[in-house]
């Protein structure tokens, strides 16, 4: 029996990561097959480790990792992957504000078994509950077949074309293969998803995605989405990332990618200019010239 570890990276997150372990406890008997659930706390100054052993009440041990200095997402999980030893084979993540679905575990066990080994992770869609309570529904297809996406250069132009469809929240990772690729890329604190999706088709490896909804994924002011959101570093880091994997893409591809980072900051330059919002306004010109300039970088590598 393949030997599995559930990893929760977290940081400030008392708030949260209650619901998360209540969510988590409530996944049945397929949660006693998991050898442990590591919290991996990023040197947090909230609470958020007594919060979460209070309310870990299951027979499946909780193991702390607790950092001493806040390291970052990247190698907040990077550490915690090393610290689960080499005989576990998979390890589930989860975010310290996710909730998991009642069937979340039970589907990403059976996939887990019944995959190739030439698959790097198994992951799903996902619902995002937003601030003002609205949750905007992932996929529900149960009646689609699981899907294998392979490696090759197609599957990299179309990824960075359509966007990270891999999140990280409620995936399985095969152990070996996050090592294979060197594990997250620290410097990427937003794009870290996107990074080694293309990483893993890079190296041949293959994903799978189940086209159902297992987690809902919380949009908050502290989340790292919302944080990349108010200092354009999602449209920063989308460039560092087409930079890096620009070298098979035809110009076409580079230009509309670029073009699309740039409109993204051109209504973001508009929209603080009309709510009086300078500074916000001036950042966003910097982050256009941005794209500007990565435009030119990619164009001239291309001759």
């Amino acid at each position: 029996m393949m030997r599995i570890a559930i990893a929760i990276p977290a940081y400030n997150s008392r708030r949260t990561i209650v619901e998360t372990l209540e969510s988590l406890q409530k996944q049945g008997p397929p949660l006693d097959a998991v050898e442990a659930v590591w919290l991996a706390d990023d040197g947090s100054e909230d609470g958020t480790v007594a919060a979460a052993r209070q309310a870990w009440k299951a027979s499946v041990p909780l193991r702390v990792l607790e950092g001493e200095a806040h390291v970052g997402q990247g190698r907040n999980s990077n550490r915690v992957m090393m610290a689960v030893g080499e005989l576990v084979e998979w390890v589930l993540f989860l975010h310290a504000d996710d909730v998991v679905k009642p069937s979340w575990l039970s589907t990403m066990m059976s996939q887990i078994q019944h995959c190739g080994p030439s698959v790097a992770s198994i992951c799903s869609s996902w619902d995002s509950l937003q601030p003002d309570g609205a949750v905007m529904a992932g996929e529900e297809a149960p009646q689609r077949p699981v899907e294998t996406i392979g490696p090759s250069p197609r599957t990299i132009r179309d990824t960075l074309w359509k966007g990270c469809w891999w999140h990280i929240s409620g995936c399985a990772i095969r152990r070996r293969a996050f090592w294979d690729v060197g594990g997250l890329d620290p410097a990427f604190t937003y794009n870290g998803d996107f990074e080694i999706l293309l990483r893993w088709f890079a190296h041949g490896w293959s994903v799978r995605y189940v086209p159902r909804s297992l987690i809902a994924y919380r949009q908050h002011e502290a989340s790292v989405s919302s944080s990349a959101f108010r200092s354009d570093e999602d449209i920063r880091q989308s460039l560092q990332v087409t930079q890096r994997y620009a070298a098979p893409l035809p110009w076409s591809l580079l230009a509309a990618l670029h073009a699309r980072n740039g409109l993204f900051a051109a209504r973001r330059i508009g929209r603080a200019f009309l709510q009086g919002r300078l500074r916000r306004g001036l950042l966003s010109v910097r982050t256009l010239w941005m794209v500007g300039v990565s435009a030119v970088q990619c164009a001239r590598r291309g001759r």
